[in-house]
């Protein structure tokens, strides 16, 4: 099996569970995991990401996507929900700087549950060329895209209301961007 691993308190303790197939379905919920406390972050090893805990409540809860386990993925698949120690999470959020500086990642699929793209989420990445904001999405933080040099077609949806400071400054390819009248 592969390992998942735990961050409480500067502390990291791991466990072995077992793989999803799947980087949609999260990982097994197998019970050798250690159940997580808000604000504690796991690494979900079917969807290669590490994950922040935001709220949870009555076996369920909520999650932002922290950053990829590698720094060099060529595609990222943020899921819509994850399942560890027995809950199953709404992601909810990319945070801030979550890809920064991936200079490699060329694609990237946000869950429907994603409501916000945090601060310089995606800085960096140059050679991400297509991206598709989601419905859900309300909020694009600042920098979120800045200096995506490649970046060439932008589609956001129409449930964001709010596209903060320089979200796609320094994107120097970016020939099409759809901007809804939401913003």
């Amino acid at each position: 099996g592969s390992s998942d691993s735990v961050e409480e308190n500067d502390k990291t303790s791991s466990s072995n569970g077992s793989d999803g197939n799947s980087g949609a379905s999260g990982t097994d919920g197998s019970s050798a995991k250690k159940e997580v406390a808000v604000g504690a972050k796991f690494t979900d090893t079917a969807s290669y990401g590490i994950y922040k805990v935001t709220s949870k409540k009555n076996g369920s809860g909520t999650v932002e996507y922290v950053k990829p386990v590698n720094s060099k993925v060529t595609k990222a698949d943020i899921p819509s929900t994850i399942t560890y120690a027995g809950i199953t999470y709404k992601v909810t959020a990319v945070g801030e700087k979550a890809f920064l500086n991936c200079s490699k990642l060329k694609t990237i699929t946000i869950g429907k549950n994603v409501t916000s793209i945090g601060k310089r989420a995606f800085y960096g990445c140059k050679n991400l060329i297509k991206l598709r904001i989601p419905n859900g999405v309300t909020s694009v933080g600042t920098s979120a895209f800045e200096s995506c040099s490649n970046l060439i077609d932008v589609v956001i949806s129409n449930t964001v209301v709010s596209i903060n400071q320089f979200a796609f400054a320094s994107c120097s390819n970016l020939a099409d961007i759809v901007i809804p009248n939401t913003v």
